[in-house]
């Protein structure tokens, strides 16, 4: 295993990974997630988050090769839990998570922020509507409070999200030519038939219909 990490604007984030061989093709798989360098820091009352994930990342290792993959967490019982402050946290995105950076979805994002002006961390928010849209079908507004409870927090806000779709809605042919192109490398693909999606189909009519 060794250490790995993606870096957004806001924040870099650290995770153990691992190259495996699947169908004769090297793949990256994530073992561990550590959180957001903020996260790290103030849950493990450390200052160098890099440094405290690649100690976690050795210490994995050493567990590895002694035949254990056991993990010890120490707790304190006589420290006061401060009210209200979020302690359960969300990590079911995490094999999601894996897909979304085999696609390369992250590169095909990192390629329309280049050329577009806007603050907020498109990576970051288009990830993180496909998690909650698949884990926690809901609006958009649910879809930024499911993904405050995840592991890695959010960098951006709700009127984030609102933005972020004006722009994937214009770059939607960009995204899936990219996105077919990535898909096709990882899997073999029948293009004779064709899938529409219809969930989101509506009319109009002038007139009400008798029941």
């Amino acid at each position: 295993m060794r250490l790995g990490w993606t870096t957004s604007k806001y924040s870099t984030t650290y995770r153990a990974v691992k190259t495996i061989r699947v169908n004769g093709r090297n793949k990256t798989q994530i073992i561990k997630s550590f959180g957001s360098e903020k996260y790290i820091c103030e849950t493990y009352g450390v200052t160098d988050a890099k440094a405290w994930a690649k100690e976690q990342v050795r210490l994995m290792n050493e567990a590895e090769e002694e035949g254990s993959a056991t993990f010890s967490i120490e707790l304190c019982s006589g420290r006061n839990l401060a009210l209200d402050e979020q302690r359960r946290f969300n990590g079911g995105y995490l094999f999601l998570q894996n897909i979304y950076y085999e696609l390369g979805i992250h590169k095909i994002c990192r390629a329309v922020s280049a050329r577009r002006l806007f603050e907020f961390d498109l990576n970051d928010v288009f990830s993180r509507l496909i998690y909650t849209r698949i884990l926690f079908p809901a609006s958009k507004k649910s879809s930024f409070e499911d993904s405050r409870r995840f592991i890695e927090q959010p960098s951006f806000e709700l009127h984030d999200i609102y933005r972020a779709l004006s722009v994937i809605a214009e770059e939607s042919d960009y995204i899936q030519s990219r996105l077919f192109k990535n898909s096709s490398a990882l899997s073999e693909r029948k293009t004779r038939i064709i899938y529409y999606d219809c969930t989101n189909f509506y009319f109009e009519i002038e007139q009400a219909e008798d029941d």
